[in-house]
């Protein structure tokens, strides 16, 4: 069975009281992919910039994501960076930049993953996950 991933591949820049992290892999879209890869075999629809580090790439495909859906355009990844507190459900975003997921950039995508997929989850945010068959 395959499931279809729709969400954000980003970076993520994070730092706690004890130490910061910068650009680590980040994105609803890239966490429910590589965690439904121990059960299905997942298909990452989502857009990149040619910043995206190809670590991340080497990630995703040792967990045998599917990455035909996964575009990588001229310019910079979606890029979150935040700081959390010693409780760390207290946290505060230092800033976003849009890059490739700006509007209209990342349409015309699904096509190319959806072939062969059961169902689809879509990560609208960081508290919204919905499944579609």
């Amino acid at each position: 069975m395959s499931l279809l991933v729709f969400g954000s591949t980003a970076l993520d820049s994070i730092a706690t009281p004890k130490k910061k992290n910068p650009r680590l892999l980040g994105g609803s879209g890239s966490h429910a992919a590589v965690a439904a890869s121990f059960f299905v075999a997942p298909k990452l629809i989502g857009v990149v910039g040619t910043d995206f580090p190809r670590k991340y790439i080497s990630l995703l495909k040792k967990h045998k994501v599917n990455l035909k859906g996964l575009k990588v355009r001229e310019g910079k990844t979606f890029h979150w960076a935040g700081e959390y507190e010693a409780n760390m459900n207290n946290r505060r975003t230092l800033s976003t930049e849009l890059g490739e997921v700006e509007a209209g950039k990342s349409t015309a995508m699904v096509e190319v993953a959806v072939v062969g997929a059961k169902g689809a989850a879509v990560g609208v945010d960081e508290d919204s996950f919905y499944w579609l068959e």
